[in-house]
């Protein structure tokens, strides 16, 4: 099982991310959802501005939450406790 790397939450964009996720009550799906936009949208920006564009961390940062959700990878000793947070809510 894959381990997720601290460093994709270690930047202000993951951070505001994590931020609305801990203000979202319980809603945080929506969130998560909305920061994996349409893949053209995230490639256009990859193309314009490169992987560095807030964009391109947020929908990174809702993959590994994601992944870590669904069982695909194991959230490392430095995963941020909001985000630990959302994926306790996330399987109850």
């Amino acid at each position: 099982m894959a381990r997720i790397d601290s460093d994709v939450f270690e930047n202000e964009a993951a951070s505001n991310f994590l931020n609305g996720l801990r203000e979202t009550e319980g809603r945080g799906a929506a969130l998560v959802e909305n920061a994996l936009k349409p893949p053209f949208y995230l490639a256009l920006a990859l193309q314009d501005e490169g992987p560095e564009t807030p964009d391109c961390r947020q929908a990174i940062a809702a993959a590994e939450l994601l992944a870590a959700a669904l069982g695909r990878s194991k959230p490392g000793e430095h995963f941020p406790d909001s985000a630990r947070k959302f994926l306790e809510y996330a399987k109850a």
